[in-house]
């Protein structure tokens, strides 16, 4: 049993796939499988994901029917054997060789977790557009309540996060706009969670990519 399953909906773009799975193969942290869920309606991704078979634990499956979102996201999560899962939109990636450390320090530290995510840094043309870390205020209200994601959603993408694979809880497509904050929502109802500063986000006109960043400190809320 892998330490993490990092689970990737993907859907064309393989240039996007094939530098997720680059920075995955250079993690420090190697107790992980990687899980794929194709919904492309061609072979090329397959054919990229077949390359790294000797680099990682990997697992591909295609989907001659496209599954769509968010069922190809739990199509993925339910073929992980993983004791945590983190989610990875295609096009988002690992930037430094001991960003996935951080995120299983986390779960290695706190055994009362269940739910880990990040702050992120948004960036247009590489110029900061918004620095969010979630600040005391915003960590009170969460503990108090997971609605308060309804106000703003201080987690941020579902790559953003690291949740423990207890098999209970899915994404649910009936809520295709709000189906990551709903989920998260499920998940933190009376549990525990840390944030960690890792992530970046970049965002242009075209798409919006999220870079996970390692950083020399780390900071983190228990509640």
């Amino acid at each position: 049993m892998p330490f993490i399953s990092i689970c990737i909906p993907a859907y064309k773009n393989k240039e996007f796939l094939q530098r997720l799975l680059e920075s995955i193969a250079i993690q420090t942290f190697k107790d992980v499988e990687v899980v794929v869920s194709d919904d492309s309606p061609t072979s090329e991704l397959q054919n990229i994901c077949h390359n790294y078979t000797d680099r990682f634990q990997m697992q591909y499956y295609r989907n001659h029917v496209p599954l769509g979102t968010p069922d190809n996201w739990n199509f993925a999560i339910s073929k992980a054997s993983g004791k945590w899962i983190k989610l990875m939109h295609h096009d988002d990636w690992f930037v430094n060789e001991k960003s996935l450390q951080f995120f299983a320090d986390a779960a290695i530290n706190n055994s009362n977790i269940d739910f880990i995510f990040s702050g992120y840094f948004e960036m247009q043309n590489e110029s900061l557009q918004k620095k969010y870390i979630i600040n005391s205020i915003d960590t009170i209200l969460l503990k108090r309540s997971p609605l308060n994601l309804f106000k703003e959603n201080f987690i941020g993408s579902p790559s953003t996060t690291l949740v423990k694979n207890d098999g209970k809880e899915w994404y649910d497509k009936k809520i295709k706009w709000v189906v990551d904050f709903e989920y998260y929502i499920r998940r933190l109802k009376g549990h525990s969670f840390i944030a960690i500063k890792l992530i970046k986000v970049y965002e242009n006109k075209k798409c919006v990519i999220r870079l996970i960043l390692c950083v020399d400190h780390h900071w983190n809320f228990i509640v």
